[in-house]
């Protein structure tokens, strides 16, 4: 399936928003977050910016990056996008599609897992986890998160998610979009509203409305693709994302806001992307965050680990914290904000080298992994069945039997050949998914171009009448 710029950028600044919430989480300590529950105080209470001082103005500007939570909702929304773009115009089998997101998540997932347990041992001398809470992480679940790697929690979500998907093609197919969309709404907001935190975290139901319209846009793609420009549209989406915030700062309109700025906040960076791709000046950022995008799994799954110790190597060993995950705001008077981001910027710097080679590890497996399937799916001719119970020919037969010297070919029976031709139909299909995608994104951009004509039309339409 050949790359969308657009849904890699997105994941680039996604995981820099979650790698620098983090990062601010585990020196300065909690401001406040709805993953797992309503805000008891409200959402934005936390994000409050004091203007009294230069000095409480700087804390309050970095306190912002803690909305890089937010990069949460980006995942679940492109999850949906992307599982769809993957699926659309063709049939999935259930098995087949389990067993590649098995081994596309697992394998790394399980050699992160092993590593950073091996380490934790080393340095601290204890596994961090109970015996259970490991053999539960190994089959993906990490509850509300274990103390030596908080952000595991995520991978429960996404196998939910997974889960799941089959089915929704199936209700999508069966009730159309727009009832799909309205079933997994109320599937959402009624799961906010009862479930207690943290499983309102953790339960797929309250991220469902933002995963399906992740399908709907890719199933309209090249609908969507081109409303995604304009600064017209970047105001409308941060409006809407604005709103939103407000609406979860509230109790009763919070299971309505939190989903509503988890679609906003996707589409406008989105918009964003695709409004100043062209722009010079613009080229340096794109393909910065596209490489991030492209790294963006190993990097969550290891930018928390050890971020506490490494700034108590390079940055103070006066620094405290209320337990392995949450640091303390009296760090401030110890650690100055200048330093805190110099460090910071090393720490990226070398979680980004570790997560392009854990990448590149990925990308290997992902080729032997297919290799080997292509040699499962090499069509074996079985021989042709045997018949015990034939007569031997009589004269008569074998004087009417045809040429030896030629060779018939072997006989199978219906079923036999109904499946060798499915799976040469299997084989078609695929080789024919990158032609259809290829051709949709060539109809995006034909639009695009027309409208860049008319434009330009109107323009030397303008400088005419001027000169006239």
């Amino acid at each position: 399936m050949p790359r969308l710029e657009g849904v890699d950028f997105v994941k680039g600044v996604s995981i820099t928003a979650i790698v620098m919430f983090h990062t601010y989480e585990a020196i300065y300590g909690w401001v406040g977050h709805d993953l797992f529950g309503l805000m008891p105080w409200g959402l934005l209470r936390g994000y409050m910016i004091d203007f009294s001082s230069w000095e409480s103005i700087s804390i309050g500007l970095l306190r912002l990056t803690c909305l890089g939570y937010q990069g949460v909702h980006i995942f679940v929304v492109l999850s949906g996008f992307l599982q769809m773009w993957a699926s659309r115009d063709r049939e999935i089998r259930i098995h087949d599609y389990y067993f590649k997101r098995f081994l596309r998540l697992y394998p790394i997932y399980w050699f992160v897992v092993l590593s950073v347990i091996a380490l934790n041992l080393i340095v601290h001398g204890v596994l961090g986890a109970t015996p259970t809470e490991i053999l539960l992480l190994f089959f993906g679940w990490a509850g509300a998160g274990l103390p030596f790697d908080s952000a595991l929690w995520f991978m429960g979500l996404i196998i939910q998610l997974y889960l799941v998907f089959p089915f929704l093609l199936i209700l999508l197919k069966n009730i159309g979009e727009r009832g799909f969309l309205l079933v997994t709404w109320i599937v959402s907001v009624v799961s906010l509203y009862l479930l207690p935190g943290p499983v309102v975290g953790l339960f797929v139901g309250g991220w469902l409305f933002e995963f399906c319209v992740g399908m709907a846009v890719a199933n309209h793609y090249t609908r969507v693709e081109p409303m995604l420009r304009g600064f017209r549209n970047i105001f409308l989406l941060l409006l809407a994302y604005l709103t939103g915030l407000m609406l979860s700062n509230f109790k009763v309109t919070w299971p309505l806001g939190r989903p509503l700025y988890g679609i906003a906040i996707t589409l406008f960076i989105w918009s964003i992307y695709n409004t100043a791709r062209e722009m010079k000046i613009f080229s340096p950022v794109r393909r910065f965050f596209i490489f991030m995008g492209l790294i963006a799994f190993p990097m969550w799954l290891i930018n928390q680990p050890f971020m506490q110790e490494y700034y108590l190597l390079f940055a103070s060993p006066h620094l405290t914290f209320w337990n392995d995950i949450v640091g303390d705001p009296a760090n401030f008077k110890i650690l100055p904000i200048s330093k805190f981001l110099l460090v910071e910027l090393n720490y990226t710097i070398i979680i980004i080298a570790l997560s392009y080679i854990l990448t590149r590890l990925d990308e290997e497996i992902a080729r032997k992994t297919a290799a080997w399937q292509l040699k499962l799916q090499k069509i074996q001719l079985p021989p042709p069945s045997s018949h015990p119970t034939q007569q031997p020919p009589s004269p008569r037969d074998l004087s009417q039997a045809p040429d030896t010297s030629k060779i018939a070919p072997p006989q199978y029976s219906q079923g036999e050949m109904l499946q060798i031709e499915k799976k040469q139909l299997d084989e078609l299909l695929n080789q024919n998914e990158l032609l259809i995608s290829r051709c949709r994104e060539l109809l995006g951009t034909e639009k695009e171009l027309k409208v860049r004509i008319a434009l330009l039309e109107e323009k030397l339409d303008s400088r005419r009448d001027d000169a006239s």
